[in-house]
């Protein structure tokens, strides 16, 4: 055992003596003086830093994809409400990029912020597609009105900051106003960032391709997130007037089907009062929408408040029908309402997709009303077709009746307009003599000829032998006959004389 310790002392002198040398040694490793927070796909990048010289500032620099239309980061909160977002996007002529400082207080679109004051620095720009932000907070950098949310500071001193991200849609935008509105985003996360370590920056931090994640965590991302209240306005509403609406009125105008007309409407009012409510709700979510001054709002209220006044004439107009089966006033204006309802509609409908900032599905929304007009021109020219081919036929029978027919074998009635009587069939038309065609809707029976006296019957009337009935023996002459027997009783009526020959 001695022995053993004897051989080990040396090396663990020697390692003693090693780490007390490398231990004296300076750290000669770069120290970043900035948090760094990286997206899993890396189609955003932000880092944030606080200069030495002045802790009521900071520095920052946001690093976004092109392929999204908008990127933003928010700080001081790990929700929306309450968070100051550092967004960017193309300005108008795609050249340079666009910052805006916005603050959110609820779950809708931010507002621009115009307090935060800040000043961009060199190597700003659009660099390898992607937008590129280089700035610096000079005043209202840590707190901003929070308006009842948790949000509204940031701590600079925390080792675990809440912070949140937004990703625009995979589509082209550009503006150079600051305050323009945005469509919803399709990717959106938190993270959490240590504060404490970026203290003490001497420049800004620059973020690249290679830059990871330093001194900050995801905490959670939801990825393909769309405005679903919006999606479901629209169906709703071109469900309704661009499809339902025409075709219940095809029902009524080509096919005569009452009923189905009523229920097909009755289903288009409840589809838009949807939108209606859908649509009142969306608009709280934007900023554009949220005063409901837009062209398509005020079109939309007309549309649906003349909608409700169409359907109710419509009931007044069936029920005062089917009471005197006569076309009231109600009956008059309802065709016409309509007509103007689904025309406001359907234009409505290009002002709702270029208000949305979604103009390509302005481009669907035209093809399927081309679609719904001609085919409702074919069925109106087919519908016509087969009318006039019906008439010619039914002309043709008319004037051609065909062979062992009932008209052809017995002759027809006389085709003429009603005569003055005294004609010999007694029916006020003659029996011989060229017949002109009927008026239009009047059918005429076939022609009934009275029986003569030579198919086999004979006159028996005065063959009848006038047999004056048997007296009783117990009637006196002068006396009444007997009278027949009341109903119910047992007294059996006399039989009449059936001596005929």
């Amino acid at each position: 055992m001695p022995c053993r310790h004897w051989v080990l002392a040396p090396l663990v002198a020697l390692g003693a003596l090693f780490s007390t040398v490398f231990a004296q040694e300076p750290d000669t490793r770069p120290h970043s003086n900035h948090s760094t927070f990286v997206n899993s796909d890396g189609a955003i990048a932000f880092a944030f830093a606080i200069p030495d010289d002045n802790p009521n500032q900071f520095w920052f620099t946001l690093r976004v994809h092109r392929s999204h239309a908008w990127g933003a980061v928010g700080l001081g909160s790990e929700d929306m409400p309450g968070a100051l977002y550092l967004m960017v996007y193309d300005n108008r002529d795609q050249s340079n990029t666009t910052f805006s400082p916005r603050v959110a207080y609820g779950y809708y679109e931010p507002e621009y912020y115009r307090d935060f004051e800040y000043e961009l620095l060199e190597g700003t720009g659009i660099y390898d597609d992607h937008m590129v932000v280089m700035g610096k907070c000079l005043r209202n950098c840590f707190t901003w009105p929070a308006k009842g949310t948790e949000g509204g500071r940031i701590n600079v001193n925390s080792g675990r900051e809440k912070g949140i991200y937004g990703l625009g849609p995979l589509e082209g935008f550009t503006s150079n106003r600051l305050d323009d509105s945005l469509k919803f985003h399709v990717q959106y996360g938190s993270f959490y960032m240590d504060m404490s370590r970026a203290h003490g920056a001497t420049r800004a931090p620059v973020l690249t391709d290679d830059s990871r994640s330093e001194g900050a965590i995801l905490h959670q991302k939801y990825v393909r997130k769309a405005d679903i209240m919006s999606t479901m306005h629209a169906v709703a509403m071109i469900l309704a007037i661009v499809l339902l609406m025409p075709l219940g009125m095809v029902m009524l105008r080509l096919g005569s089907m009452v009923k189905m007309h009523a229920i097909n409407q009755t289903i288009a009012l409840v589809f838009v009062l949807i939108g209606f409510g859908v649509g009142i709700a969306t608009s709280y979510r934007y900023q554009r929408s949220q005063e409901f001054t837009s062209y398509h709002q005020i079109i939309g209220f007309f549309v649906v408040f003349m909608l409700i006044g169409q359907f109710i004439m419509g009931v007044l107009n069936h029920r005062h029908y089917r009471r005197t089966h006569l076309l009231s006033i109600y009956g008059k204006i309802h065709p016409w309402l309509g007509r103007v309802v689904i025309l406001l509609g359907i234009m409505n409908g290009f002002f709702g997709f270029t208000f949305a900032l979604n103009r390509r599905y302005g481009i669907i929304l035209g093809a399927l009303i081309i679609a719904m007009c001609l085919a409702t021109l074919i069925t109106m020219i087919g519908r016509h077709c087969l009318e006039a081919r019906r008439h010619r036929n039914n002309a043709r029978l008319r004037h051609h009746p065909p062979v062992g027919s009932p008209g052809e074998q017995r002759g027809a009635w006389p085709q003429a307009p009603y005569g003055p009587p005294g004609y010999s069939n007694g029916y006020g038309f003659p029996n011989n003599g060229p017949q002109p065609a009927p008026p239009r809707g009047v059918v005429f029976p076939q022609r009934f000829d009275t029986p003569s006296q030579s198919i086999g019957l004979r006159d028996v009337a005065s063959n009848v032998r006038r047999i004056q009935p048997p007296q009783s023996p117990s009637q006196e002459p002068g006396q009444d006959r007997p009278q027949m027997a009341r109903r119910g009783s047992s007294q059996q009526a006399p039989e009449a004389p059936r001596e005929l020959l």
